[in-house]
């Protein structure tokens, strides 16, 4: 059996309602989920990469990451709109990824 990690966004979706963004740490792979469902399965070493240094976008199914003029943010489509990380929440993301 596979060790997961676990790391939570707190976010708002469309509506004002509180959600939370999950990302399931794995050896390969990080999975990005939202009111229980697995919305994106990113290469690890891609999206490590792509923390360390964010810059323009890395978009896979229905998940974003953008480097906007006020940090890093996380998109889910049809759920959470444009949420800019705070740079403790970017931390803790580049520690477990």
């Amino acid at each position: 059996m596979q060790t997961v990690n676990r790391v939570t966004i707190e976010a708002m979706d469309r509506t004002g309602r509180a959600v939370c963004v999950e990302l399931a740490i794995r050896r390969d792979t990080v999975e990005g989920w939202a009111a229980d469902r697995c919305h994106a399965v990113f290469d690890r070493d891609r999206l490590q990469g792509w923390l360390a240094t964010p810059a323009g976008r890395l978009a896979v199914d229905d998940m974003t990451w953008d480097c906007t003029g006020e940090g890093v943010a996380v998109t889910v489509e049809r759920l959470v709109p444009e949420w800019n990380l705070s740079p403790r929440e970017l931390e803790r993301l580049r520690q477990w990824v």
